[in-house]
């Protein structure tokens, strides 16, 4: 039988009537063929804002934003911080260049400076 949702009648005689959109978000969720990840908190939905290293996913892009990966201490640039190579703790604006065979740019200053 068809699910008609939130009209008030148990289709499928679960114990309640599917609801689509349980948080009033304007997002589905999975049942009703959304993409809302959690129905039940009106501040979780496609396109949230995230808020970095909370270990909630606002956004449902499957993940938290964790703003500092590498665990160096300097936030990323995509955070608003000043880490230029979020993947590398060796790269940082504390970091000296390194002027070996292939001198690099640690310090994010945009400078190799040897």
């Amino acid at each position: 039988d068809e699910m008609i949702a939130d009209d008030g009648i148990d289709q499928d005689c679960s114990g309640a009537d599917l609801i689509c959109d349980g948080d009033s978000d304007g997002f589905l969720n999975a049942a009703c063929d959304g993409n809302d990840c959690n129905d039940s908190d009106g501040s979780i939905y496609p396109g949230a804002t995230e808020i970095p290293n909370d270990g909630i996913d606002q956004n449902c892009d499957g993940e938290d934003l964790d703003c500092d990966l590498d665990n160096d201490g300097f936030i990323d640039e995509a955070c608003g911080g000043t880490d230029c190579d979020d993947s590398r703790s060796d790269i940082n604006p504390d970091a000296e260049d390194d002027c070996g065979e292939v001198p690099e740019d640690r310090n994010c200053n945009g400078l190799i400076e040897c």
